[in-house]
């Protein structure tokens, strides 16, 4: 995963140019550890 601290909005934006590349990248930030359900505790998305 890129992590982008301490770069420009503008660096940003030429990283992240369109909807599944955001995607995966905030994909990656949320479940970095794995899929985890808070409401069920399950491992898998269904």
């Amino acid at each position: 995963m890129r992590v982008f601290e301490d770069q420009s909005i503008l660096n940003f934006i030429k990283e992240l140019l369109n909807y599944d590349a955001c995607k995966g990248y905030l994909t990656e930030i949320k479940w970095a550890d794995g899929f985890n359900c808070l409401k069920c505790g399950g491992k898998k998305v269904v």
